[in-house]
């Protein structure tokens, strides 16, 4: 009977403020009586959302093994609940990474769709370390963060949820990068 407010992200607070970033590995989904219970290898979640899956494979093993999972774990009805807040799937090989969006129902997951990262010279980045160890990484907080607040947008006409490309990514950070220092006092046109 009394009213509560959540803040699930606050644009003003991607990488501090009151946001809170957790890590769980292994996570246990429970899916019921027709399936086997499943374990994931990594959740990322702000505020307590788990936003961001990774599935994990080992050196020599298609990236592609990994995608497939994720279909099997939504035919399978892992993502639901609060499980159905993950936004984005990562699929890691010490080869190779691949991510794309929750594509909801496990009849829409569709390759034409699964990203490589690229760098800001559209040079496709598959080194595992890269995505996730340095500090302006995708995984890396805020990046993840701005990726899931900033770069998914739901479409309405497919019902689906789509993610940014790399490339675009990094034209927006650019130009983000480049109003972001430009001095708007001087009424330079090249602004």
């Amino acid at each position: 009977g009394k009213e509560v407010y959540l803040t699930l992200y606050n644009r003003a607070e991607i990488g501090g403020g009151n946001s809170r970033y957790q890590i769980v590995e292994q996570p246990q989904f429970l899916t019921g009586k027709d399936y086997r219970n499943r374990r994931g290898d990594v959740l990322l979640l702000i505020n307590g959302m788990p936003v961001i899956h990774i599935e994990l494979k080992a050196k020599g093993v298609d990236v592609l093994e990994a995608t497939t999972q994720f279909e099997r774990y939504a035919k399978d009805g892992v993502f639901t609940g609060i499980f159905s807040l993950i936004q984005v799937f990562f699929a890691i090989t010490p080869e190779d990474v691949l991510y794309f969006a929750n594509p909801g129902d496990y009849t829409n997951y569709n390759p034409a769709f699964f990203f490589r990262w690229g760098d800001k010279d559209n040079n496709v980045i598959t080194d595992w370390r890269s995505i996730c160890k340095s500090q302006n990484s995708i995984l890396s907080i805020p990046e993840a963060h701005k990726l899931i607040g900033y770069y998914t947008v739901a479409n309405k006409n497919s019902g689906t949820l789509m993610v940014i490309r790399p490339y675009q990514y990094q034209e927006i950070n650019a130009i983000f990068n480049k109003v972001q220092k430009h001095k708007w006092g001087n009424h330079d046109p090249l602004g």
